[in-house]
């Protein structure tokens, strides 16, 4: 028994508009887990990368702006066209710039955690439940887990 697939399906309009949906669905999963599976930070998320890849463009066009400016001191024939140029970086300045650049950008890449959020328990009322009192640590024969009531298991910071 053949099913017979609809035309429609099998077209490649239809597998370019597959690809499309995956590939939204593969961002939007990718974005969400960029910002801690936290949707109401995506937005701020979105909004800083739009600026930096504007930062990033206003860059280029400085960058651009400055070898202009460098070949027209290499065209420049008199002394008092080439005063009115701005200088050239020298090198120990481009090497100290490079530098900076580099330690911004291992620090955005390989940040641990997140410096909005420190992570801190004393909003919990009840503390973490991984917390065992000092008397635990110091002789663990006292407790014994499977003689606990329910109330010690729901509250675990009052053992």
């Amino acid at each position: 028994m053949e099913v017979a697939v609809p035309l429609f399906l099998a077209s490649p309009a239809a597998a370019v508009a597959s690809v499309a949906v995956l590939a939204g669905a593969t961002a939007t999963s990718l974005a969400l887990v960029s910002v801690g599976m936290k949707p109401e930070r995506l937005g701020r998320k979105v909004v800083k990368s739009i600026r930096k890849v504007k930062s990033h463009a206003a860059y280029r066009v400085k960058d651009a702006a400055r070898r202009l400016k460098r070949v027209a001191r290499h065209v420049a024939g008199t002394q008092a066209e080439q005063e009115l140029l701005p200088l050239p970086l020298s090198r120990r300045q481009k090497q100290t710039l490079r530098r900076s650049r580099l330690r911004k950008y291992l620090k955005r890449v390989f940040c641990i955690a997140d410096k909005d959020e420190p992570e801190d328990d004393s909003n919990n009322i009840y503390g973490s439940a991984f917390e065992l009192d000092n008397s635990c640590w110091i002789d663990p024969a006292q407790v014994d887990a499977f003689s606990l009531t329910d109330e010690v298991w729901r509250l675990p910071h009052i053992v």
